[in-house]
């Protein structure tokens, strides 16, 4: 199987690259900011943009090519000057953004690459001045060039940052994936053409799961892997702690892998690993949402989702250790989502809605939109009841429907595990939400039955695994 090394000379690429080359010189002719310093042009605001989005050569392309067209076109004696200014501070700050700064945090370093990018654009036009109309009227233009490139600055950040507008091209594969299919371009032709991430273009999804992992005790991981491995799923972990036990039993010790990921990352970086879909289960601190997410920006592969249970709370009530502000970080992290999966305790603590035990539909209704307010996406709430039977309630691109199955009288650890698990491999193989749900819901149910009263720590999960 050949892979494509060379994506910067995708048709993709080429498309992206005329398209912003072609609105940096469509910005030029948006009429200026008339001020008492100058007339302020919001051409660098749309050159940043581009080297926020692409590579240093399409970006380069995009604000020098787009600046000389449009100088050629309004102010030719400017041209070469444009085209090595915006060329020059396009370059750098794709540089600074995708090679050189790290990706946590990339904010703010977007920030400092965009004022280094500033100081290119400041020095550029004030040279051209002093040569061709003297120092002092070079100096008389800084600071309208300074307000130009705040003014430009903040609208690119806004619009790349402040918003979902750049995370949602990349994740939905509608941008090329710079530090995939460019900066590892050299590296893979040297490997083995069945390098770690063929499976991508195989019919095996690849899943990361990140939750912790008990020794004993059916729940987290020691669901996860086997339940989407028996489903076909290539299932790759991340354990966020190792427990001698669950929580269930009497007493338990505990190792905290938080520390450990960094280096888990950096060897993931190294060998170019990318996954097809993430599934997070229990986590239980802020630290590894800040984790998850710049796992994400990292390893995802196109289009890949992120399917998110927030698993902190049942029966009205927060589960132990966790407090409000871990409910705060989690209604940050499921922005990040493409599904989210919340009990009905959960969703109520997520939306700030006060808990009852008479949820009506107009109730769950009210809870999906207030979530999908939150996250604009899919929304599952589990463990919802109507006319005697129990399931979930899907929300998706405008659409509610119900899925609801016989109630079993008897509850068991780990069975919400169990569920986003099957949930997950189901939805990976091509069913709709509804019917992963339904197919989610029964697996439960087959093992609610197949388990007898003396199994108190979770389910017989295995014996039905057995007969899928």
């Amino acid at each position: 199987m050949k892979k494509q090394t060379k994506i910067i000379y995708s048709t993709k690429w080429i498309a992206y690259t005329a398209m912003l080359t072609a609105l940096v010189i469509a910005t030029g002719f948006i009429p200026p900011i008339p001020t008492p310093a100058g007339r302020i042009y919001w051409v660098d605001g749309m050159v940043l943009i581009a080297a926020y989005l692409m590579d240093p050569v399409s970006a380069f392309i995009s604000g020098g090519v787009g600046t000389l067209i449009y100088d050629i076109l309004q102010s030719p004696s400017m041209m070469l000057t444009s085209f090595l200014t915006h060329g020059l501070q396009a370059v750098a700050v794709s540089v600074f953004v995708h090679i050189i700064f790290p990706k946590k945090h990339e904010f703010i370093w977007a920030i400092v690459s965009s004022v280094i990018g500033a100081v290119i654009v400041i020095l550029g036009y004030f040279s051209y001045r002093c040569v061709t109309l003297g120092a002092e009227t070079a100096l008389i233009n800084i600071p309208r060039n300074i307000i130009q490139e705040v003014i430009g600055i903040s609208v690119a950040m806004i619009l790349c940052y402040a918003t979902t507008f750049k995370r949602q091209l990349k994740r939905s594969g509608l941008l090329p994936d710079f530090t995939r299919d460019i900066l590892s371009a050299a590296k893979n032709k040297s490997r083995s053409p069945r390098d770690a991430n063929e499976v991508i273009n195989m019919k095996t999804k690849r899943i990361l799961t990140m939750q912790d992992l008990s020794c004993v005790g059916q729940c987290s991981l020691t669901v996860a892997l086997p339940v989407l491995s028996r489903f076909g799923v290539e299932t790759c972990v991340l354990p966020t702690a190792v427990l001698s036990n669950h929580t269930m039993f009497d007493g338990w010790s505990y190792l905290d892998l938080t520390s450990e990921i960094k280096n888990i990352y950096a060897y993931w970086e190294k060998n170019d690993f990318k996954f097809d879909a993430f599934l997070l289960g229990y986590l239980g601190k802020k630290e590894l949402m800040d984790i998850a997410v710049e796992g994400f920006e990292k390893f995802s592969a196109k289009g890949a989702p992120v399917i998110i249970d927030p698993v902190f709370g049942d029966n009205g009530k927060l589960y132990g250790g966790f407090d409000l502000q871990y409910v705060a970080e989690m209604r940050k992290l499921i922005k990040h989502a493409d599904i989210i999966m919340p009990n009905i305790t959960e969703a109520c603590y997520l939306t700030d809605t006060t808990y009852t035990e008479n949820q009506s539909e107009e109730f769950i209704k009210e809870l999906a939109d207030k979530l999908f307010a939150i996250t604009g996406k899919t929304v599952i709430i589990t463990g919802a009841e109507k006319d005697g039977l129990i399931g979930e309630y899907i929300l998706s691109d405008g659409k509610s429907e119900y899925v609801l199955l016989p109630k079993e009288p008897q509850k068991r650890h780990g069975t919400g595990d169990i569920f986003a698990s099957v949930f997950t491999a189901n939805y990976l193989s091509g069913k709709t939400l509804a019917d992963s749900c339904r197919a989610a819901s029964q697996f439960v149910i087959d093992c609610l039955k197949a388990t007898d009263e003396k199994h108190f720590y979770g389910v017989n999960f295995e014996s039905v695994l057995n007969k899928s």
